[in-house]
């Protein structure tokens, strides 16, 4: 989180996705470098920021404990490559589009656009 003009930066992601949320009127900004779309599905679960899923649901906290409404609040992804499509034919092992997939759909659940 930021809100002091510090620069957030994802980098490397491929099938990972970067989950930006900002606040333009307070110009506080969120950052999650998310690798897997749902902690559910993994035996031994981990960082909540890992997850595509757990990651909104913490950046949705600590806005909403920022004082900063939802309708306010602005995302943006990046990332999600195909980084091995010789092995993506079964869907279990298509992250980077699940992983994308996961974000979209956990955001309009939420209202976030």
């Amino acid at each position: 989180m930021s809100s002091s003009g510090e620069v957030l930066i994802a980098s490397s992601l491929g099938s990972c996705v970067g989950i930006l949320f900002y606040d333009p009127q307070t110009k506080l900004a969120g950052l999650s470098h998310s690798m897997l779309p749902l902690q559910a599905e993994c035996v031994v679960p981990g960082e909540a920021g890992k997850f595509v899923d757990t990651a909104i649901d913490n950046l949705i906290l600590l806005f909403t404990r920022g004082g900063v409404p939802l309708s306010r609040v602005r995302a943006y992804l990046v990332g999600g490559a195909c980084m091995f499509p010789s092995l993506d034919r079964d869907p279990i092992l298509q992250i980077g589009q699940r992983n994308g997939a996961t974000a979209r759909a956990k955001l309009a659940e939420k209202g976030i656009y």
